[in-house]
């Protein structure tokens, strides 16, 4: 399990990071041994169904995710 000061580190982070392709951070828990953190639940399926749900080919996602 990550250790307390690097989860809240990264909590830290990931409240402050803001970008149209990145899930937002809407919340966390830290009680006893759990850590856990909560994203935005974002519709239509998977990142892997958008990925390779539409393409065939390897050169397809790659040219996917670069553009």
């Amino acid at each position: 399990m990550q250790g307390g000061h690097e989860f809240r580190n990264e909590i830290e982070l990931l409240s402050r990071v803001h970008h149209k392709n990145l899930v937002n951070l809407v919340g966390f828990c830290l009680e006893q041994r759990e850590q856990m953190l909560v994203y935005e639940f974002i519709p239509n399926g998977t990142l892997w169904e958008s990925l390779f749900g539409m393409f065939h080919s390897s050169i397809n996602v790659l040219l996917f995710c670069v553009s």
